[in-house]
C-alpha cells in the first residue's frame, strides 16, 4: 500500500517548519483510489493536530498574494513567449522524436528541482487544460508525488462519489468549501505537485495556502479547452451543464460560449498565478486568454500535447527561478556615492579592491 514516508513521533510531526522539515511522500508517486483516500485522511488528521501557518516562499520570492486583501496586485502575465516557456524552434524539433523530448525534460529536471529547494508546485486553469496530465509529467520528471484536489475531494466524500456527486449534493458553496479543506490539508507536506479544480482561483482562501509554492497556470483558448472537455464527456463537469437534452451529445459551440464566459469570469483571478504556459501547438502573440470572448472560431486551434507543455513548464520555471537568483544577488551590491547621505545607523568602510565604498551596519 502506498504510505506517508518520514512519519515520526507526534511531538516531531509538530514541528513541522517549511520545506526541509516537512514530511516528505514518496518522490514520484501519483496516488489514486483507495491509496488516494487513505493519504487524505492522514494527511487532515495531522493537519488539524498543529499546522504551521502558511509563509511566503522566501527561498524565490514567489507567491500571489490573495486578491483584495490589501497587498498590491501582481502584474497580469507577459504575453505568449520565452517567458511562458515556449521555444518554438525546439518544440518544431521534437515533433515526432519523442526521445529528444524526453532528453530534454530530463536534462531540465534537476537544476528546477534544485531551484526549487523544496517548494511545491500549484497548477490552476479552465477545465480541459490537462493539469493532472501535464502534474504527473512533472512529478516524474521532478521526483515530486503528485496530487489532484478533485480526486481529494471524492475521496473524502466517500461513498463512491464523484465531483458531480458532491456537486449534486453539496451545491458549488459546498464542494468550494471541500476544495478548500483539501488544500488545507496539504499544507504540512513540502516537494508535492497538485492540480486543482478550474474554479480554486475564486477564493481568495485559496490563494493564501497555495501562496508558499509555485502557481502556474496553463492558460488554453475556450475552444480548445471546450473541444476538450466534450471529447472527455460533460458528465463530471457540472459546471459547463453536462450532457445534451434527453441524452443527445453536448453541443460544442454552446459549450464552447459558457467557456469563455467563465475563463472571462476568471481570468483576473489566474492572472495572480506567479507563471504562465500556453496550450496551444502553436500561441498566438498576446496570450489565450486574450481571446476569451464569445467563442468566433470555426475549429478549435491544436493544443500541444501534455509532454510539451510540461517541457514549456519546467523552461518558464527555470527562466523565472535563475532570474529572481541573479536579481537578488545583484541587490546585494551597491556603492555609496556620497558619504554625507549615509544615514546613523550606518557606516562606510573602504571596498576590499580599494574602489569606491560600501555601507555596512553600524555598531
Amino acid at each position: 500500500m502506498f504510505g506517508i514516508e518520514g512519519k515520526s513521533s507526534k511531538a516531531e510531526r509538530g514541528r513541522i517548519r517549511g520545506a526541509k522539515e516537512s514530511t516528505q511522500l514518496r518522490p514520484g508517486l501519483v496516488l489514486t483510489g483507495h491509496a488516494l483516500s487513505k493519504t487524505f485522511f492522514s494527511l487532515s488528521h495531522h493537519s488539524r493536530r498543529r499546522r504551521p501557518a502558511p509563509r511566503p516562499l522566501s527561498a524565490t520570492g514567489f507567491g500571489a498574494p490573495p486578491p483584495g486583501k490589501g497587498a498590491p496586485r501582481k502584474p497580469p502575465p507577459a504575453p505568449a513567449g520565452p517567458a511562458d516557456g515556449v521555444d518554438a524552434a525546439a518544440e518544431a524539433r521534437f515533433e515526432g522524436d519523442y526521445d529528444g523530448l524526453a532528453d530534454a525534460v530530463r536534462a531540465l529536471a534537476p537544476p528546477v528541482a534544485a531551484s526549487l529547494a523544496g517548494a511545491s508546485l500549484y497548477l490552476v486553469g479552465m477545465m480541459g487544460a490537462g493539469k493532472s496530465t501535464v502534474a504527473a509529467l512533472l512529478g516524474a520528471a521532478l521526483g515530486y508525488p503528485a496530487l489532484d484536489t478533485d480526486a481529494l475531494v471524492a475521496a473524502a466524500a466517500g461513498g463512491g462519489r464523484t465531483v458531480a456527486d458532491v456537486f449534486a449534493e453539496a451545491g458549488e458553496a459546498g464542494f468550494r468549501d471541500a476544495e478548500t479543506d483539501a488544500l488545507r490539508g496539504l499544507q504540512p507536506y513540502a516537494s508535492i505537485i497538485v492540480s486543482t479544480g478550474g474554479g480554486a482561483v475564486i477564493r481568495p482562501a485559496n490563494w493564501a495556502l497555495m501562496q508558499h509554492g509555485v502557481v502556474v497556470w496553463l492558460d488554453g483558448h475556450p475552444a480548445l479547452l471546450a473541444a476538450r472537455a466534450v471529447g472527455d464527456g460533460l458528465g463530471a463537469r457540472p459546471l459547463l451543464g453536462g450532457g445534451g437534452e434527453g441524452g443527445a451529445p453536448p453541443d460544442l459551440a454552446a459549450t464552447t460560449d459558457r467557456m469563455a464566459a467563465l475563463l472571462a469570469s476568471r481570468r483576473r483571478q489566474y492572472e495572480n498565478a506567479d507563471i504562465r504556459v500556453p496550450l496551444e501547438a502553436r500561441p498566438a502573440s498576446g496570450g489565450a486568454a486574450a481571446a476569451a470572448g464569445p467563442a468566433a472560431a470555426a475549429a478549435p486551434p491544436a493544443g500541444a500535447p501534455p509532454a510539451v507543455v510540461a517541457y514549456r513548464v519546467l523552461r518558464a520555471l527555470d527562466a523565472r527561478l535563475t532570474g529572481d537568483a541573479a536579481d537578488r544577488e545583484a541587490a546585494r551590491e551597491f556603492t555609496v556615492t556620497e558619504e554625507g547621505g549615509v544615514p546613523k545607523t550606518m557606516r562606510v568602510v573602504p571596498a576590499k579592491d580599494g574602489g569606491g565604498g560600501r555601507a555596512a551596519p553600524g555598531a
